[in-house]
């Protein structure tokens, strides 16, 4: 799997610019591509359900104090939560259960309403369970779609500083839409369907 300057470099290639050794380097293409990597990373993560950053955690417990006013409990997330994807309740799980030793690779609709407050997720229950995407900062462990995706959105990021160009931007951001597309897509013959997570795709910012 690709480490964080070979990622870098990807992206700076796509900008006709040179390659880094290192994401310290003194020249001013490394210095943007160590502002923006982190921020970037996490954006990409949460635009969809990437297989190697799923992650599940539960029964959460309810936290004290609960919400100021209105109903329901709140549930504190794991540290490492960027998106809730869904949240359930013991009987959801109990049913997700039954359904997967039926054969069945998809989940079920949850019968649980929720919603996410900060690091926590409001719900009238006494417990929850949360699958989540979670913050992967190891390189190593990033799917090559995603790392392809990454690239792209750094190129895009970092095209206007680089070149200057409002057409690279536009060309970068084009690219961007597509390695995500096509990573997501990768994802999906794994047996989910992964869903994007905004509109923002289909329109350049």
């Amino acid at each position: 799997m690709a480490s964080k300057v070979a990622i870098c470099n990807l992206a700076l290639g796509w900008l006709g610019e040179n390659p880094i050794t290192a994401i310290t380097d003194p020249a001013r293409a490394a210095q943007l591509c160590n502002a923006n990597f982190d921020l970037l990373r996490d954006a990409v993560l949460e635009e969809g359900e990437w297989g190697f950053a799923l992650k599940q955690a539960g029964p959460l417990a309810p936290v004290n104090p609960g919400p100021t006013f209105g109903p329901g409990n709140l549930f504190n997330l794991p540290t490492d939560c960027l998106r809730a994807l869904r949240c359930l309740d013991s009987s959801d799980v109990g049913s997700i259960s039954s359904v997967f030793t039926d054969g069945m690779s998809a989940f079920p609709q949850s019968r649980l309403q929720w919603r996410r407050e900060g690091m926590a997720v409001r719900a009238e229950v006494s417990a929850v369970y949360v699958e989540y995407i979670a913050k992967i900062e190891d390189t190593e462990l990033f799917s090559p779609g995603f790392t392809q995706a990454m690239a792209a959105r750094l190129a895009a990021e970092l095209s206007m500083p680089i070149t200057n160009s409002a057409t690279m931007f536009q060309t970068m951001w084009k690219l961007y839409e597509r390695k995500l597309r096509d990573g997501l897509n990768l994802e999906n013959m794994q047996g989910r369907q992964q869903p994007i997570r905004s509109d923002q795709l289909t329109r350049v910012r």
